[in-house]
């Protein structure tokens, strides 16, 4: 046996491994990142440390002298959850998750807020950033208006119908709006999903920013996920369903106190676009676009603000 200690759990998914034993099987495996199908068809990630903290994951202690790619587990073996440690069928793999600390992966709002000129200053300047520096593979090209992708060109109709709806604040039209993207785009998380994550992480936080109800937010970005089991990858709908819940990558979450609560947002923009692939710079871009949409909704409070 091969003992590898967990340094941290997700919030989220902290009481599930606790219990009752668990039964599943390994979904997919990369280096750095193992996802684990349980039976009732949710999805825990283990990744190594150098990976930063995520919903539904298992993040390991940097000690950890391999990949996990290097760890002798194949695709759909069998996995027990029990005792505080994970154990595979055939890979002499064990993973202790029994003295992990819990990582909150909650909503966590920063006091105080910068003011408005601030934070237009702080969206804008991800926007720069992103396109400076960003992958334009996905749907990054958006917030160039002047030359989109092809794929922003195909997927722009339907994104402009879930904005409409979302600023309706229409649940049944926000959950057909986002059922007609979800999916498109290259990735496990395609890069719609990612920017689909992206407005939900704006949606609560600059929906904070500006005093919207936490509740009614809540509602609002439930209604994302309604209808949408089957239209993308278990990666990707385990992600939304966690974003809709309010639980986001660390990475994600700085971002979005970086353009509420602080005076610039370049290493926190880089460190979300540095997230696999395209998905970074596509759920970055999202941020930018839901940021935009929200303050254009509650541009009347800002004017009060600055009276």
């Amino acid at each position: 046996m091969v003992l590898i200690q967990a340094e941290s759990i997700s919030s989220n998914i902290a009481g599930l491994l606790g219990k009752n034993p668990v039964r599943g099987s390994v979904h997919s495996l990369f280096e750095e990142v193992l996802n684990i199908r349980l039976e009732d068809n949710r999805l825990v990630t283990v990744t190594t440390h150098s990976k930063p903290s995520f919903p539904s994951a298992i993040r390991l202690e940097a000690e950890t002298p391999y990949s996990l790619g290097q760890g002798g587990i194949s695709i759909g073996e069998g996995v027990d959850i029990t005792g505080g440690r994970i154990l595979f069928d055939i890979s002499p793999l064990c993973i202790e998750i029994s003295r992990a600390r819990s990582w909150n992966a909650g909503l966590q709002f920063i006091k105080p807020m910068v003011p408005p000129r601030v934070f237009h200053k702080n969206l804008n300047q991800a926007g720069r950033i992103i396109l400076e520096y960003g992958n334009s593979d996905g749907l990054s090209s958006i917030l160039d208006t002047a030359n989109p992708s092809r794929l922003v060109k195909f997927v722009m109709p339907g994104i402009e119908r879930l904005a409409q709806a979302l600023r309706l604040q229409n649940h049944r039209l926000v959950s057909q709006a986002t059922s007609g993207i979800l999916g498109f785009g290259p990735g496990l998380t395609p890069s719609a999903d990612d920017f689909i994550l992206g407005i939900m992480a704006s949606l609560y936080y600059i929906g904070n920013y500006y005093g919207c109800s936490l509740a009614a937010t809540k509602a609002l970005v439930l209604s994302m996920t309604e209808g949408t089991g089957g239209r993308t990858t278990l990666i990707s709908e385990t992600m939304l369903g966690n974003g809709a819940q309010g639980y986001f990558p660390e990475p994600l979450r700085r971002l979005m106190q970086a353009i509420t609560s602080r005076e610039t947002v370049k290493d926190e923009c880089v460190s979300v676009m540095d997230i696999g692939g395209c998905s970074g710079s596509d759920c970055a871009s999202g941020v930018v676009f839901g940021g935009m949409l929200v303050a254009g909704v509650n541009r009347d409070k800002e004017v009060e603000q600055c009276r």
